[in-house]
């Protein structure tokens, strides 16, 4: 058999939201479902509407299942070149994703670490996902 190629588009990007800097490292967690959470929740600007789960649309051939490749750590940086690491990717595609009649959607989430007194800027980077057939 000769399948369709499998391909992915990106439908949102992911975005932490707005937090404040502290004398302490902290981490920000934004799972698949979007309900962001921190290990110093002080740290977090509550209402913040900047918050978004990262999402995708795989499209290929019929129902067929596929893999889904994420990065093990991701570094972002600010217009000063201060950086920040991403870590703990995870998606809501389950453990044998597949098709539903030729497409599929899925989300990403993933943990963000901040240092102590992080810089103070606008953070951002790019991440590579990669979807092949099983």
């Amino acid at each position: 058999n000769i399948l369709t190629a499998l391909s992915i588009s990106k439908v949102t990007d992911l975005h932490f939201g707005d937090m404040v800097s502290q004398t302490a490292g902290f981490t920000v967690t934004l799972p698949t479902t979007g309900t962001r959470s921190s290990s110093n929740e002080a740290a977090l600007i509550n209402g913040n509407t900047n918050v978004s789960v990262a999402e995708f649309k795989v499209d290929g051939h019929g129902s067929q299942k596929f893999k889904i490749e994420l990065p093990t750590t991701v570094t972002i940086k600010n217009d000063d070149d201060k950086e920040m690491t991403v870590t703990g990717w995870n998606h809501d595609a389950g453990s044998a994703p597949a098709l539903s009649s030729g497409t599929k959607n899925f989300k990403v989430g993933a943990t963000l670490n901040v240092g102590a007194e992080q810089a103070v800027g606008e953070y951002t980077g790019t991440f590579d996902v990669t979807v092949t057939y099983e």
